[in-house]
């Protein structure tokens, strides 16, 4: 419920989804759970549910999600299917979407220190709704946030992460412990990263992408948004503590690969907008002959129109000036024929009173 004065956020992209994952979303839309808290209405009463069910901040509850499908005889097994169970996290995350807070709840919720869960979930809740130009300002003071929770549960996670490495994480990967997070434009991407690489953080707190899977050669998924056993050299260089130097050259393969995989998405993104600037000129040079098109038939017709009405009016003028004529002629010859019975007459008379006069 907002305050008086107060607005709700504005949601960018999809309006009713919140841009969530359908399998996701479908899955929180079915549980009694999220059918429960249709009864929280106020603000305070949802803090106070995220506060007692929040406990971890993953989609799905650890070992019922499965990347890659199950087929044969296990595919039928329970907790093992591609749906999953998804967390009590993730349905008040979309509970919270369709309270629709302001910027000043939104704000309460991720400076609230009463759990980092709490503040956890504003955080997501942004990455999912916020417009790419302002996500930097509302994550830029908490990327170096050192307070501490467990990304799947403290039974799942050996160490706790921090609010600082999940902010990180969500500004700089699409994906989020199987899920996909919305994509930022190349050029939002690109200002994050520099702004980031310009703060003085620990080598050894740097974000390695998450996107290898479980199973993977390169090593095991460690439940946050590293992997461990990569294979690349990491750190190591000239600090006596073995961290390795933030200035050195030796940065480790993952940095090679992020930029890599940077590289890659910016050449595609470029590709796409070209195929899009093509098809958006064809669109346009189709649609101006389209109208060229219409535009000489209309002429065409206009003036076979108008060639047909002149010639209409020429041959009604003919036919009036040829009407006259006759009218003309046949005047002209009851003329003729009058003087000539006058004339005969005038002889007849002539006659007689000469014959008279005889």
């Amino acid at each position: 419920m907002l305050s008086p004065g107060e607005v709700p956020f504005p949601c960018n992209g999809n309006v009713e989804t919140m841009n969530m994952n359908p399998l996701i979303l479908g899955n929180v839309k079915t549980t009694d759970y999220f059918k429960n808290l249709g009864q929280l209405q106020t603000m305070d009463q949802f803090i106070d549910q995220v506060y007692a069910d929040g406990k971890m901040v993953v989609p799905w509850y650890p070992g019922t999600h499965n990347q890659v499908r199950t087929s044969g005889m296990c595919s039928q097994a329970r907790g093992v299917s591609a749906a999953g169970v998804p967390t009590e996290f993730f349905t008040l995350l979309f509970k919270f979407f369709t309270m629709r807070p302001s910027a000043q709840q939104i704000q309460t919720i991720i400076d609230h220190p009463d759990s980092p869960y709490i503040r956890a979930l504003g955080f997501i809740f942004l990455r999912y709704v916020c417009p790419p130009e302002h996500i930097w300002a509302w994550f830029e003071h908490y990327v170096t946030d050192e307070d501490e929770l467990y990304l799947r549960g403290e039974k799942a996670d050996k160490t706790p992460s921090t609010i600082g490495k999940l902010c990180r994480t969500l500004l700089t990967t699409l994906d989020f412990h199987d899920t996909m997070l919305p994509r930022l434009p190349v050029k939002v991407t690109r200002d994050i990263q520099a702004k980031l690489g310009a703060l003085d953080l620990p080598p050894d707190e740097a974000e390695e992408p998450q996107d290898r899977g479980y199973g993977s050669s390169k090593g095991g998924y460690d439940g946050g948004a590293r992997f461990k056993g990569s294979g690349g050299k990491g750190y190591q260089g000239s600090r006596p503590d073995g961290r390795g130097d933030r200035g050195s050259d030796d940065r480790g393969s993952y940095r090679g690969d992020d930029r890599g995989d940077r590289d890659r998405d910016e050449k595609r993104d470029d590709r796409r907008d070209r195929d899009k600037g093509d098809d958006k000129d064809s669109r346009r040079d189709s649609r101006r002959e389209d109208k060229d098109s219409r535009r000489d038939s209309r002429r065409d017709d206009r003036g076979g129109k108008e060639d047909r009405d002149r010639d209409s009016r020429r041959e009604d003028k003919d036919s009036r000036r040829e009407d006259k004529d006759s009218r003309r002629e046949d005047k002209d010859s009851r003329r003729d024929s009058r003087r000539d019975d006058r004339g005969g007459r005038d002889d007849r008379d002539r006659d007689r009173r000469r014959d008279d006069r005889r």
